[in-house]
């Protein structure tokens, strides 16, 4: 399906991975935003949340940071990683999912050997003014 036919039917959308544009997201992950309400193409999805895949370079972590008022699920798609959320640490990998709460304090590192891939949902979706960064990123974060 075409882009024309896709903007005409508004029924059905697909976009896939290798389409979409990789940037360096303010916590410090390379991101690709699949899918958000108010970006092109997500204007023809009745939905509220943002859908990402993010990916970590092998011994680098995010910045600490918090969404106001977005919550946000991380599922580890490839790799192991310690999920810092407020005082609370864990080890995941594969096949895990993490519930990231309005306000609390978070950030993830990479702890495996290859890179790390997971999936960011925030709903509502992801707004820059709704993020608070605890620290800048360093230019060599590892």
């Amino acid at each position: 399906m075409n882009k024309v036919s896709l903007l005409k039917q508004k029924e059905l959308l697909i976009r896939h991975i290798d389409e979409i544009e990789e940037l360096v997201a303010n916590d410090g992950c390379k991101l690709k935003e699949v899918l958000h309400p108010f970006r092109p193409f997500g204007e023809f999805a009745a939905v509220r949340t943002s859908f990402a895949l993010a990916m970590l370079e092998p011994g680098r972590k995010t910045v600490p940071h918090r969404l106001l008022t977005s919550s946000e699920l991380y599922f580890i798609i490839e790799g192991k990683a310690r999920m810092h959320v407020g005082d609370l640490e864990e080890n995941i990998e594969e096949g895990s999912l993490v519930y990231v709460p309005p306000g609390s304090v978070q950030w993830i590192e990479n702890i495996g050997d290859d890179e790390l891939k997971f999936i960011v949902v925030c709903d509502p979706a992801w707004r820059e003014e709704d993020e608070e960064l605890m620290a800048h990123r360093p230019s060599g974060d590892r």
